[in-house]
């Protein structure tokens, strides 16, 4: 009898054990679901005790938080993702704004410009513009409104277009311009934002440069005698704070080579991991190697010093350049034009353009610029089908000089080396491989050049030919 009660109370507990587990075991099979399964599964009804009954509730109320997390997450993501492709159509209309960056221009063979600007967020408060008011003078500026992101932004674009608005109507007369923009500005601006601004006016006869300085940081002259010069002058506050008083501009006559670099305080204040900040005097420092020598590659070292400098901190500023060199060929028979942070192919249809028009104003027959447009759609399509893949920072340099019997040009790029002598000689053999494309491209550059050779230096491929002009 005892034996026979002591399996009934075993079987009894077993039994009880087992309708109190089930449900639970039930609840915890549903939580290893994955969080889609779980929020569309149905719960169980569940009657048998108070605590499994309370259980189960939770268990209903966590589906349809859980649920409703969800659905609010997936909303959350639709506008993030809606305002991500709106301040990235808005960085690229800001963008467009400004001369293009990628772009190292020259104008009138007289001066050589190029910029940069990178924004610490999709858009920024930093800008720069330049542009000629009268066929000798070019009118230029560098600011930095106060504040970050779209609110900057929208004050950056009404200081641009104020500012060429009034350089149109009031030509060399700068205090007027900052006047009347800075007066605009005070006047509707709700949020009382402020823009730190130089700006100035270059004579390319005379080189004689007229500026004003609204409380920016110090453009650097450098000049052909190795001297660093720091145009340490303040006119007046910022725009946008008061109509600023009429005050006589300041003049500083510049010599051929010279170079006037601008920038903004997010050079200078550019910060690494240990809080430190770059600084004015190692930014002296690093534009005195540049003093005596071509001016092309500041801005980019000036990038990579940063880089280098900051590391792996976040930037925390926009950061924008601008330099200005005068020319040292006072002949308008030269031609210079250069490219960098290329994106495609599809460059060479401006890279067309300005050769195009260039030749045209030199009176180059129509034969001899077919001939050297040509050769350089050769080496430009070559360069993009081989010799880019996998190269970051695309550049492409031409130097075209035209001369009373001829035109020497000076091609660069930066693709993998490819020794394009070798190909011209190839291309030349009785070859039954000939009719390929690549071939054929080589084939009409020996055909199309009068003399041409190849060098690699400086990482970059150097072709160098000459056309005689043909009438």
């Amino acid at each position: 009898i005892l034996i026979s009660g002591i399996i009934l109370l075993i079987g009894f507990i077993l039994l009880i054990s087992t309708r109190l587990t089930k449900p639970v075991r039930k609840l915890a099979a549903m939580m290893h679901k994955d969080s889609e399964a779980f929020i569309n599964m149905p719960i169980p009804e569940i009657k048998e005790s108070t605590e499994i009954v309370m259980l189960n509730d939770s268990f209903r109320y966590l589906q349809k938080e859980l649920k409703r997390y969800i659905a609010h997450l997936k909303d959350v993501t639709i506008a993030k993702e809606r305002i991500e492709s709106e301040l990235q159509i808005a960085s690229k209309l800001q963008l467009s704004m400004l001369p293009d960056a990628n772009k190292a221009e020259i104008y009138k063979n007289k001066i050589h410009i190029t910029s940069y600007m990178q924004a610490a967020k999709e858009v920024g408060g930093d800008f720069y513009d330049y542009f000629f008011i009268d066929p000798s003078h070019l009118f230029f500026a560098i600011g930095d409104v106060s504040g970050k992101g779209m609110g900057a932004a929208l004050f950056m674009s009404s200081t641009i277009t104020l500012l060429r608005a009034y350089a149109k109507i009031e030509g060399n007369d700068l205090c007027r311009i900052l006047q009347l923009t800075s007066d605009y500005l005070q006047q509707n601006n709700p949020e009382n934002y402020f823009v730190t601004l130089f700006t100035g006016i270059l004579s390319l006869e005379t080189k004689e440069l007229t500026y004003l300085n609204a409380g920016h940081n110090y453009p650097v002259i450098l000049s052909e005698n190795d001297e660093i010069i720091l145009i340490n002058h303040t006119h007046i506050l910022p725009l946008g704070i008061i109509k600023p008083p009429c005050i006589s501009p300041s003049h500083i006559t510049l010599h051929t080579n010279d170079a006037l670099f601008l920038y903004t305080d997010g050079v200078t204040e550019a910060m690494n991991e240990k809080q430190a900040l770059f600084g004015t005097q190692s930014l002296l420092a690093l534009l005195k190697n540049y003093a005596h020598t071509d001016k092309e590659k500041l801005i980019p070292d000036v990038c990579q010093a940063l880089e280098t400098f900051t590391a792996t901190a976040p930037q925390q500023d926009d950061i924008t350049m601008l330099c200005l060199q005068l020319n040292n060929r006072e002949s308008n028979q030269y031609l210079h034009v250069s490219f960098t942070d290329i994106q495609n192919i599809s460059i060479l249809t401006d890279i067309q353009h300005q050769i195009e028009y260039f030749l045209t104003q030199k009176e180059v027959p129509a034969k001899s610029k077919h001939r050297l447009m040509l050769v350089l759609e050769e080496l430009i399509t070559n360069a993009f089908k081989y010799g880019f893949s996998n190269i970051a920072n695309k550049t492409i340099e031409i130097n075209i000089h035209v001369d009373s019997t001829h035109i020497e040009v000076e091609y660069k790029d930066n693709s993998r080396a490819f020794n394009t002598n070798s190909a011209i000689a190839k291309s030349s053999s009785a070859s039954p491989e000939l009719n390929t494309l690549g071939k054929r491209g080589f084939y009409i550059i020996d055909k199309m050049t009068d003399t041409f050779t190849y060098k690699r230096e400086n990482n970059k491929n150097i072709s160098s030919f000459k056309i005689i002009k043909n009438l």
